[in-house]
């Protein structure tokens, strides 16, 4: 006997008491021996069945000759994936529920051409049932029988059934059957110019991985009855239905079409007729496919169905989180009223555990009931540790990587805990660099560097002082990010100029010369990522900054961000392609809702464009006894005293959430005199619960998810020659290196070189805001070849790869280089950027005669390139090296190209353009006589101070 169990609650190690303490093990007994019995009763040749709760199937079981890969037809359990598929491409705005059907099919004229979807899909059209197409000679139908005709087409059919009278008024009563829906079936095919079937598996079947669940070849398939399917097919689609329109973390429907489906779509009108009637049910309605089993005090749905004629029979009872399937493949009539009795049983099994809720490390609020929404905060990160995450039964959580998360109590025990992990100890470092405070503190090999702008009023202390900042700050650090907080130019307002352009502010100046200094310095790589987190009027200059200085990603705060940087502007040179991540306050008066406005546009246009972005909105939530644990200096004890002391001063509901603002209420008359010192950090606390105008670090798990996943996106860009990343020289080879580039391989075919290969072009953004087309080699899916464009300004630039063909939206693949004059490198015979340089010896003899030889030859037997020793020859010969690079062209003078061999000064003549290639550099210098006898050398070249990859060469 196959029975689940969910394990409600495990113990683990833990700081506090728990708050309950309980197990519990579903029996589902009496709903096994009510399958078997049915089974040998009737008998049926076999029967399955499944239960899953809160996303965990707690049953499966076959009997009979029933296994996991039977097929049945389905009868009118159809109807629940019918109505599915429509609402499919109500979310896509393809239709409306309420659009009349003469807007689609003209051929319905008059009364019969208003019936509205919603109508067809509720059984209240008006149109005759079922029987009215299928007659049997017993005199009750009309001579139709397109239902069932195979051979015809949707579209025949809907024609046939355009010609019948109407029952009743369209909206006026209730008749259940099938007809309506054909109508409406061949609607959705008219408006996705799909097939039916086609529609069904892309928009339901294929996305829920429902393998064997088909509607079959037919032209004319039964819409509300004719669906093959298997258990497990049919409780994927149910899942999706239990979790609001989302399955496997891919949403499929959107959560207003699941919630249209569960409404009563019958609006009160009399049932003419209801299968349910028979069973003493005739009072069932009926939503967008599926019936309405029983409803709450308000009339919303609990319990919604879609039994089949032939005993199929799936439900979901929202009150429980359950959904069930009893299969079989006989008749309705002889399982009804034992699905009913197996429905009544599970149920009883679920509510003989009663619901309890284990906080191990953690507090939490609210009142543990089924269906109650409970806040969960971790306890503050011990010493060296910070929060990592929640584990135990997290799939009730909203986030289980948030210190601050939610979720709704479902009908059971469940058991949480808090983890912490390993974080290192660090203060910060403060100079002052280009005239500014500036605090640090950079891990070695950081994943990115985080720039912290404060608000007005503020100062660079803050982000490593106050208690929410430092919380941030030690999440960040902990996930591998160097941190920096810098003072704004302005000291006397203390804000940030967002208004003017990088000439003529001196923010702007000032961030930049920091990440000079701290590449200077070797702290950072001209290649880390860099991002920006602004609070209040420091998260206006967090778009600011990050748009003109080419930041790999940045954070708002409690602000809406600079508008023009946004959309087409006068003010700026092109719209922000920069990653960005909204976190706002639920009640924010500051920052208030033409603020909240702004916020949401300027997401919305980032989005449109297919840039990453992200937009949270921190609630209100529940004060609760240890929230003020995380201020250093009070205990256990001490925070209960202050959270009591508010509550008894009336200052929180029945549900303990703030009633007022605490800035303005009042509440600081509240806390107790021993607790002055802190009132600041208390009063603070209360703002972020009540979701003011206040830095919060709620998101931190949020936040740092969104930078890791950009800080890498994109294409990777290295030095054709060297493969070095450091910089990028203008006009030099370049290879980029990612995913998806192109749809194939593909070749430029001659001069001037295209800008498009495949479909794919890569385009430069230059620090003046400039952006040029880049000439382009080679295109493939995992790397492009291209050339830094003539004219491109040095500083920070972002290359964009586009790729029409492979849907990839200009923006998906960024990525952040800096653009310099000179990036010396050298090619090498193997194209790895080390060993025999890709070169060649010019033989000048005392008779003037001029010999070309070779330095290199491949070697088929070891399957790599070897070196062909240089002869130096007789004391009259004059022997030059040509090396081939690029990003060599613009250097100063010839004077600051220095060569060596085997570290002997070696005489340059020429360093410059390579005129047979595009971006191929080249620079010839005089073997010294000295080097006779030398066997394999290092060359080395320095131009303007920076040197090149070393190389080899061997002389004989």
């Amino acid at each position: 006997m196959l029975t689940g169990f969910i394990c409600c609650a495990m113990l683990v190690a833990q700081s506090k008491e728990a708050r309950s303490q309980s197990s519990c093990q579903y029996n589902f007994t009496q709903a096994t021996t009510l399958a078997q019995g049915v089974v040998a009763s009737v008998p049926l040749s076999g029967a399955s069945m499944i239960l899953i709760k809160d996303g965990q199937t707690v049953y499966e079981r076959y009997f009979g000759s029933f296994s996991d890969n039977r097929t049945v037809l389905i009868a009118s359990s159809s109807k629940w994936l019918a109505g599915a598929t429509l609402m499919a491409l109500v979310d896509e705005g393809a239709l409306s529920l309420d659009d009349p059907v003469s807007k689609y099919l003209q051929y319905f004229t008059g009364q019969k051409g208003t019936m509205t979807l919603r109508q067809m899909f509720s059984h209240t059209s008006g149109l005759p049932t079922d029987s009215a197409l299928t007659d049997t000679g017993t005199g009750t139908g009309t001579d139709v029988p397109c239902l069932n005709d195979r051979a015809t087409t949707l579209d025949g059919c809907a024609r046939a059934i355009a010609q019948l009278d109407l029952i009743g008024p369209p909206g006026g009563q209730f008749s259940y059957g099938g007809t309506s829906m054909q109508v409406a079936g061949r609607v959705c095919e008219v408006v996705s110019g799909k097939s039916w079937e086609a529609l069904f598996q892309e928009k339901i079947a294929g996305p829920l991985a429902m393998t064997g669940t088909t509607y079959g070849i037919s032209r004319n398939p039964l819409v509300a009855g004719g669906v093959l399917s298997r258990l497990r097919d049919y409780a994927n689609f149910l899942q999706m239905i239990q979790n609001e329109g989302v399955f496997n973390g891919k949403r499929i429907l959107s959560r207003e079409a699941v919630r249209e489906m569960q409404k009563d779509q019958t609006f009160g009108v009399p049932i003419v007729y209801s299968p349910h009637t028979q069973y003493g049910n005739g009072e069932f309605r009926y939503g967008i496919g599926e019936w309405i089993d029983l409803k709450d005090a308000q009339g919303g749905s609990v319990q919604v169905s879609s039994q089949g004629a032939f005993g199929f029979s799936p439900w979901v009872d929202r009150q429980r989180n359950l959904l069930g399937i009893f299969m079989v493949q006989n008749s309705l009539q002889k399982v009804y009223e034992t699905v009913s009795q197996i429905q009544q049983k599970v149920g009883e099994a679920i509510d003989a555990c009663n619901v309890s809720l284990l906080v191990n490390r953690g507090s939490r609020s609210g009142t543990i009931q089924a269906g109650a929404t409970i806040h969960l905060f971790a306890d503050p990160s011990p010493p060296g540790q910070v929060f990592e995450r929640w584990v135990g039964d997290t799939g009730v959580l909203a986030d289980p990587t948030a210190s601050h998360t939610t979720l709704v109590m479902p009908n059971r025990n469940i058991g949480l805990t808090a983890t912490y992990k390993p974080a290192p100890a660090w203060n910060p470092i403060v100079e002052i660099i280009n005239g500014v405070n500036v605090g640090y503190y950079v891990p070695p090999n950081p994943a990115g560097i985080v720039f912290r702008f404060h608000g007005s009023g503020g100062n660079f202390s803050s982000f490593f002082e106050k208690v929410e900042d430092r919380i941030t700050a030690n999440a960040l650090v902990a996930a591998g990010y160097a941190v920096v907080s810098v003072d704004s130019f302005d000291r006397i307002n203390r804000q940030w100029d967002n208004r003017n352009l990088p000439a003529s502010n001196r923010d702007l100046q000032n961030v930049s010369a920091i990440i000079d200094s701290f590449i200077q310095r070797k702290l950072i790589r001209t290649t880390t990522p860099v991002f920006s987190l602004g609070i209040s009027n420091g998260g206006a200059f967090s778009s600011w900054a990050s748009f003109f200085l080419n930041f790999n990603g940045g954070a708002i705060y409690i602000a809406s961000g600079r508008d023009p940087i946004y959309f087409n502007s006068a003010a700026v040179p092109y719209p922000s392609v920069v990653p960005t991540i909204w976190c706002r306050a639920q009640n924010d008066s500051v920052s208030d809702q033409a603020d909240a406005v702004r916020a949401q546009d300027n997401f919305n246009e980032l989005k449109r464009r297919g840039i990453p972005a992200k937009f949270l909105v921190n609630p209100a939530a529940p004060l609760y006894p240890d929230r003020f644990l995380r201020i250093a200096g009070l205990g256990v004890d001490d925070s209960n005293s202050i959270y009591q002391s508010i509550k008894n001063g009336g200052y929180l509901d029945g549900q303990d959430y703030l009633k007022a603002n605490p800035g303005t209420s009042g509440v600081a008359g509240a806390i107790p005199a021993k607790y002055s010192n802190y009132s600041k950090e208390i009063i603070d606390q209360l703002i972020i619960s009540y979701s003011e105008h206040q830095y919060f670090s709620d998101f931190d798990s949020q936040l740092i998810g969104f930078f890791d996943g950009i800080r890498h996106r994109g294409m990777a860009s290295a030095g054709a020659a060297s493969y070095r990343t450091e910089s990028l020289a203008v006009e030099s080879i370049v290879a980029g290196f990612g995913s998806g580039l192109a749809p194939g391989i593909f070749n430029a075919q001659g001069l001037p070189l295209p800008d498009t290969l495949g479909g794919t072009s890569v385009r430069i953004r230059d620090i003046a805001g400039t952006e040029r087309a880049a000439p382009l080699f080679f295109a493939s899916s995992n790397q492009i070849n291209y050339q830094i464009p003539p004219l491109t300004v040095s500083g920070f630039a972002l290359v964009a790869v586009n790729n029409q063909n492979v849907q990839q939206a200009l923006q998906e693949a960024l990525g952040r280089v800096l653009i310099t004059a000179i990036a010396p490198a050298i090619f090498t015979a193997d194209s790895s950027g080390q060993g025999i340089a890709a070169a060649s010896i010019l033989r000048i003899k005392a008779s003037g005669e001029q010999v070309s030889e070779p330095v290199v030859r491949y070697d088929s037997a070891q399957n790599r390139f070897v070196g062909i020793p240089v002869d130096l020859g007789p004391q009259t010969d004059r022997v030059i090296l040509t090396l081939y690079g690029t990003g060599i062209r613009f250097r100063t003078s010839s004077s600051n190209v220095r060569a060596s061999v085997a570290g002997i000064d070696a005489e340059v003549l020429y360093a410059g353009v390579q005129n047979d290639f595009v971006g191929l550099d080249q620079i010839n210098l005089v073997l010294p006589r000295t080097l006779a006898g030398k066997g394999e050398c290092e060359v080395k070249i320095t131009i303007d101070g920076m040197d090149a990859n070393p190389v080899r060469l061997i002389v004989k």
